[in-house]
């Protein structure tokens, strides 16, 4: 088994054990803390990523570097992943209970990439859109990537929809080569 797999094992046994004890707003924010710790301190993801500890120094790891600053639910699965030697899946924890909580609440996370701040106009035709296309609820967020030039990125679930510039024109280059 991959360790992706496994980590969505674990996220989909903390989701529901989350669910039933009406916990998940508890769990995200741990899994925004989570996300928060390993982002700004490059030692602990480092550590998590060596996958050379030597045994129980990943459940004390573990004690020492997130059970303080999250909920018992969480503490206690990443201490059990620990304890099974996956230090290594901590970094993708946050990214896979929020796939389980989109799933379960048939959400769809989109990212709108553009080249400056987007009017709202843009903001609420690409959420409709979006709402549209995938008949799911959309979580909308924005990045500015002064690299687009022009025009505007869709993103969500492994896809892209690129409107931007530089695709436009690889598009009519390959109409105008082809004819």
């Amino acid at each position: 088994m991959s360790l992706l797999q496994v980590v969505r094992h674990y996220a989909d046994a903390l989701y529901q054990i989350a669910e039933e004890t009406n916990a998940v707003p508890a769990v995200q924010k741990d899994m925004d803390t989570l996300a928060k710790t390993l982002r700004e301190i490059p030692e602990v993801l480092a550590w998590c990523q060596k996958g050379n500890a030597h045994p129980g120094s990943g459940e004390r790891f573990v004690e020492a570097a997130f059970v303080p600053l999250v909920g018992r639910l969480t503490g206690n699965t990443l201490r059990l992943v620990a304890r099974h030697d996956r230090l290594a899946a901590i970094p993708f924890f946050p990214q896979a209970f929020q796939a389980v909580v989109d799933k379960n609440t048939r959400t769809v996370r989109v990212t709108l990439e553009t080249v400056q701040e987007p009017d709202q106009t843009l903001v609420d035709e690409v959420r409709a859109a979006m709402a549209s296309r995938t008949g799911r609820q959309v979580a909308l967020v924005h990045r500015v990537d002064p690299e687009l030039v022009a025009g505007f990125r869709v993103l969500w679930d492994d896809r892209m929809l690129d409107l931007t510039a530089r695709a436009r024109l690889r598009n009519l280059k390959t109409q105008l080569t082809s004819e």
